[in-house]
């Protein structure tokens, strides 16, 4: 059976989530008497939007401001040590190219960031080498994660390029939120996550604690076809 994969980026592509969005998340919340570890944040909001979090937890502070207050500082981050690969995703990513294998990220991240993060220069080669433009921010749909729109909207691109609709569909992502949202568009979630067992039991989802033995499946997946 032929698949496709829908790549969550932050923290699944790229080792961003925590060293980035949850560290700035984090000096925000500290300006404003709100105390939260970076861990603490990266586990309970990964792949939820920023203006959301910002809203549920500093309802009395203007989101869009504190938004823009945190892609300042994740650009300074950028800047003093640049975005590196998860182990194997890289890698599992060309594979899939090569194999013709469907493929295209859905973030909750704005475009400029996304956009960023492709460019980055790695050892072997770029996740831009890859991907191309093939991507989908939150930014162009109505409902963030862990609402299904950005997986429909990049499975809807991807079906509009040529791509059979009725290949079996992967979400693949790290944050509970993208296996709410991969289970609400009906497809399958593969999930990465050493810590969150609550979907364990799902058919529909298969947990993974480390970023290689995902990466094994996918190339396992596609070579058995």
């Amino acid at each position: 059976m032929p698949y496709g994969f829908i790549f969550d980026l932050d923290g699944l592509l790229v080792d961003t989530q925590l060293p980035f969005h949850a560290v700035a998340e984090s000096m925000i919340f500290d300006k404003h008497g709100l105390f939260l570890l970076p861990e603490e944040i990266s586990e309970r909001y990964a792949g939820i939007s920023t203006s959301k979090i910002f809203n549920e937890l500093l309802p009395q502070e203007n989101a869009t401001e504190l938004v823009k207050e945190k892609w300042e500082i994740m650009s300074s981050l950028v800047k003093s040590h640049p975005p590196l690969p998860l182990p194997g995703m890289l890698e599992v990513c060309q594979f899939l190219k090569a194999k013709q294998a469907p493929i295209i990220i859905a973030s909750a991240s704005p475009a400029f960031w996304i956009e960023l993060c492709l460019d980055q220069p790695l050892a072997g080669g770029s996740f831009r080498d890859v991907f191309e433009n093939n991507f989908v921010s939150a930014e162009e749909c109505k409902n963030g994660k862990p609402a299904p729109d950005v997986f429909l909207l990049a499975k809807e691109r991807l079906v509009t390029n040529g791509v059979d609709n009725k290949i079996k569909w992967f979400v693949v992502g790290d944050g509970e939120s993208d296996v709410k949202g991969g289970l609400a568009a009906e497809m399958d979630v593969l999930y990465l996550s050493n810590s969150n067992k609550s979907y364990d039991t799902n058919n529909c989802v298969k947990r993974f604690t480390d970023s290689l033995s995902l990466a094994n499946h996918i190339r396992a997946l596609i070579e058995s076809d």
